[in-house]
């Protein structure tokens, strides 16, 4: 929740999406900035000001939402494949994790 979220003030804002029908709950400190990337994706990066470091100024707070569209040859989620075919593309096997 982001009104738990380190920085928080306990009020939250609302995120909302129009283009893509969504809406999340920030903390109302929370600094909002958008991006455009390539191949058409965009990103919507959420900061806590208050975090910063006074040494460099590194950010210790951040969310984001990360959007990237489908092709239009993609009609179903059935073009990515099978479950057990995305999975193994896209979940790394433990005993990798544990070396």
């Amino acid at each position: 929740r982001a009104a738990d979220a380190p920085g928080g003030s306990g009020s939250t804002v609302p995120y909302r999406d129009e283009d893509y029908g969504f809406q999340i709950s920030v903390p109302a400190t929370w600094e909002v900035s958008r991006q455009r990337l390539s191949g058409r994706r965009r990103g919507v990066f959420f900061t806590d000001p208050g975090s910063r470091s006074g040494d460099d100024g590194t950010i210790e707070t951040l969310g984001y939402v990360a959007y990237t569209p489908l092709r239009d040859d993609f009609t179903s989620l059935g073009s990515f494949g099978s479950v057990d075919d995305v999975a193994q593309a896209t979940i790394l096997p433990k005993g990798e994790l544990a070396g």
